[in-house]
């Protein structure tokens, strides 16, 4: 096999594991690393260097092993809805994550809200989420934050959310979710989620439920 697609090979793992030692979120490292690791093992194999090949299998193996106990693990799962905006874990909250809340929420001013209705998420009884809306007329809600700690952005916070939020879109007749972002990544989240993009407001995504 030509020497070039070896090395070629070996350039692919090393950026796999050079993406995968960045990702914050635990469940997308393992994912990612298990790819890398399997291509470095490929490398190895390939270039006949038995360390190379049997750490990365090794590596590999583990990535498995944590992968398939994640997904046997039941996540436990909280709402508070009582929230009102002035309590001091709330403003510290906001204030800890305010620079990556700016990246995904750049136009959110929390006092700019009238009404608002906020719902704190936590797993495992750490607050991982938390989810402001505003009820704007009979039937509509429109969505000011929807944010994630960067360690648990793995959609299951808003799904959690919405089996949740059920009981609340019946009490008050609710047939519309609408959020605005002009940001691509919670864009991108956005439409994963159901939200379809308006038709005449490009940057307004609306979700039909109840």
């Amino acid at each position: 096999m030509d020497q070039s697609f070896h090395v070629y090979i070996g350039l692919v793992a090393s950026v796999l594991i050079a993406i995968s030692i960045m990702m914050t979120n635990v469940k997308a490292f393992r994912i990612i690393n298990l790819v890398g690791a399997a291509t470095f093992a490929t490398y190895g194999h390939l270039i006949e260097s038995l360390p190379v090949f049997g750490l990365n299998f090794f590596n590999a193996c583990v990535d498995i092993f944590y992968l398939v106990k994640m997904s046997r693990q039941k996540e436990y799962f909280t709402l508070n809805p009582t929230l009102t905006g002035n309590e001091f874990f709330f403003k510290e909250f906001i204030k800890y994550y305010k620079d990556d809340i700016t990246k995904f929420f750049p136009n959110f001013v929390f006092e700019n809200i009238e009404n608002p209705i906020i719902f704190l998420i936590s797993r495992k009884m750490n607050p991982v989420g938390l989810f402001i809306c505003e009820m704007k007329e009979e039937g509509l809600i429109r969505i000011h934050l929807d944010y994630s700690c960067p360690e648990y952005r793995d959609f299951e916070n808003a799904r959690f959310l919405l089996r949740e939020s059920k009981k609340l879109i019946e009490e008050h007749k609710v047939h519309t979710l609408e959020s605005y972002s002009d940001v691509w990544a919670h864009q991108k989240y956005l439409l994963k989620l159901g939200f379809q993009r308006d038709e005449k407001e490009k940057d307004l995504f609306i979700k039909k439920v109840g």
